[in-house]
């Protein structure tokens, strides 16, 4: 509002809680063209009833004119449809409790070209969101069923809340609702029009917005607006809720599969269903845990907040720091004036220093995006060592080693040894560690699933009579990378020595979800010869009947979607690869050959450098089979030659 920023504004006083706040004046006229008509004033945060708009600003250049306090100043398109929206809902409901209130606009309230004033409202943001009495979320107008997908839900909520109080989340559910657990739409998702209308609401551009995060956890209450129909931030929680609790149940026979797996398979939770509001439950408990007590960790609690809202994104790189401050106590103070590269900066030093731990590598490197990606990012000088949160919000797939397994101890017993810390100096990070070995083969598959599943068949029957450097055979060092380890629809752990049960019943599920990508080069693994691969006394009739299609009816239907799942992150956001001295690992898909394989005493992976005269890249963390865990540093002891520096830049 650059043209009309003088006549309009006149300044806050910064040593008081001042803020602005506007009224929307009811039309004049019954003209649909009538112009919106609006009156700011300035008043102290304290002394109005008032609610806080939370919206997407979005990318268009405001051209939309409004008049304030009789001048005109333009708005854009998504803040204009908001004003016309709740000018008419007021007018059709006069009852409702958010009906011609005085509210907050960050847009309009705040003067934009006045950078002091800019610096000092947005460190009182969470002052102004708290204080108002609530908050009022625009989605944007009515589109691909909202209104029928608003309306079932609004209708199922007590239902859905009440079975969360019980043992049973399945209990309320019933094969009459043919509406809810059958297909009846040609929707590109589950093909039913209120869980489509769901999943479409979820993805809005609104929920990509990094400033939302704490306009949703610092209110008292939030009410969410989408065309003209209102409803309950806590509807869409309680949905979220339940839809978490169904990961170890089975599809109950009323239900289409398709519906299920949607709904129960944490990858298509995490990326499509309304699951993503969760991530809202767990801020909150971290943000009232830093209120309530004076040991609170800043920067553990901060790495946990910006993992939870990786993907949201922000115009201005900096404000995927900013938009958190309000939150916590700690940390980052806001400051426009200066870079996003020194914002960045200040923070992983930050956090460095605060818990003594390298555990921020887990979301830095230059590895983790290649040339295949196409990542609209500002082009941000950073240090390899510093996460690129700017960067991180706008891969279309990216996610850290940990989320896709458990927790590593890669460095094992090493920070309970007399180890030199960690230090960092100007853009510098100094680390001690240990070099394990130098990538010797690389292969990225970038969400080839033929591929994908035809490297593995071809890459186990030419290394079939081959064992690694303890002597175990490597068609089962392979079964472990693909299952991480972790034995499907279990809690255990594969290990070096499985018993022959457990590796049956791990190589039969892996069998059936490499079949579903190529049947061709999967049935391979159906046949049972395979078991000369291995040392264990596989049970070959047993294995057979695992391997028929008729016994696959009474497998987890959710672990094998689950692997699946993990298959596609696996071919997506890692490059499989094998070093000099044996070891098989995932890591970055930038990873190339010559890249060395370390441990980092105070990161609890394994991590990829590139070597570059005297100094190192840090590529990103990486996944290897019978490392995690520390073994390989047994017996090192503090003064070992082979405990070096690295010096990442």
């Amino acid at each position: 509002m650059a043209s009309t920023s003088e006549s309009i504004y006149r300044p806050l006083d910064p040593s008081r809680p001042e803020i602005r706040l506007l009224r929307l004046h009811p039309r004049q006229t019954a003209s649909p063209d009538e112009s919106l008509q609006l009156t700011m004033f300035t008043t102290s945060l304290h002394d109005q009833k008032y609610f806080a708009l939370s919206y997407v600003w979005g990318e268009d250049t405001p051209n939309n004119p409004i008049t304030i306090n009789g001048h005109s100043a333009p708005v854009t398109k998504n803040l204009f449809e908001f004003l016309l929206h709740y000018r008419d809902l007021t007018e059709a409901n006069s009852t409702w409790e958010l009906a011609d209130m005085l509210f907050w606009v960050d847009a309009i309230c705040i003067n934009q070209e006045d950078i002091p004033e800019k610096n000092s409202q947005v460190l009182q943001m969470s002052s102004i969101y708290r204080s108002a009495d609530a908050v009022l979320s625009w989605l944007g107008v009515e589109a691909d069923d909202s209104d029928y997908a608003i309306e079932v839900m609004i209708d199922i909520t007590g239902r859905v809340a009440a079975s969360l109080d019980g043992d049973d989340p399945l209990s309320w559910m019933a094969p009459s609702q043919t509406e809810l657990w059958q297909r009846n739409s040609d929707g590109d998702e589950m093909g039913n029009k209120f869980w489509d209308g769901i999943v479409q609401l979820v993805r809005r551009s609104y929920w990509t917005r990094a400033w939302i995060v704490q306009e949703i956890v610092l209110a008292r209450k939030v009410t969410m607006l989408c065309g003209m129909r209102s409803f309950q931030f806590q509807d869409l929680v309680a949905i979220g809720t339940w839809i978490m609790r169904l990961r170890p149940y089975e599809c109950p026979s009323f239900v289409h599969m398709n519906i299920w797996l949607y709904l129960s398979t944490p990858l298509y939770q995490e990326n499509y269903g309304p699951a993503q509001v969760m991530k809202y439950a767990e801020i909150i408990r971290l943000v009232e845990e830093a209120a309530s007590t004076e040991t609170f960790n800043t920067a553990y609690n901060w790495k946990k907040i910006l993992i939870a809202t990786q993907t949201a994104q922000a115009s201005d790189p900096r404000d995927k720091l900013y938009s958190m401050a309000s939150m916590l106590r700690h940390g980052v103070t806001p400051n426009y004036s200066i870079s996003a590269e020194e914002t960045f900066c200040k923070f992983a030093k930050m956090c460095l220093e605060a818990d003594g731990r390298l555990d921020i590598l887990l979301f830095a490197g230059h590895g983790f995006v290649n040339d295949k990606t196409e990542v609209l990012g500002h082009h941000l000088f950073l240090p390899s060592w510093v996460p690129n949160w700017d960067l991180l919000s706008k891969a279309r797939m990216w996610t850290p080693v940990p989320a896709q397994m458990a927790s590593f101890d890669a460095d094992g017993f090493m920070l309970k040894q007399n180890i030199p810390p960690l230090s960092c100096y100007e853009n510098t990070l100094e680390a001690p560690g240990t070099h394990l070995s130098e990538v010797s083969t690389h292969v990225y598959f970038w969400g080839d699933t033929k591929s994908f599943a035809q490297f593995w068949i071809d890459y186990i029957e030419a290394h079939k009579d081959q064992r690694d450097d303890r002597g175990v055979r490597v068609f089962l060092t392979i079964i472990r990378l693909l299952l991480f380890d972790q034995v499907p629809d279990s809690d255990m752990q594969l290990g070096l020595n499985p018993e022959p049960s457990v590796l049956e019943r791990a190589i039969a599920y892996m069998s059936f979800v490499l079949l579903n990508m190529d049947v061709g080069s999967a049935k391979f693994l159906q046949d049972t010869r395979t078991i000369q691969y291995l040392d264990q006394p596989i049970d070959g009739t047993r294995l057979r009947r695992l391997l028929d299609s008729d016994s696959s009816k009474h497998w987890s239907m959710s672990s094998l979607a689950q692997l699946s799942s993990s298959f596609i992150v696996l071919r997506m956001c890692y490059a499989f690869f094998e070093t000099s001295q044996g070891h098989r690992g995932w890591g970055p898909p930038g990873t190339c050959k010559g890249d060395i394989i370390g441990i980092l005493f105070g990161c609890e992976t394994p991590v990829v450098l590139r070597k570059i005269d005297s100094h190192y890249i840090y590529i990103g963390a990486c996944y290897v089979v019978g490392i995690m865990d520390g073994d390989p540093l047994a017996g090192i002891e503090k003064g070992s030659p082979r405990i070096k520096r690295f010096k990442i830049v």
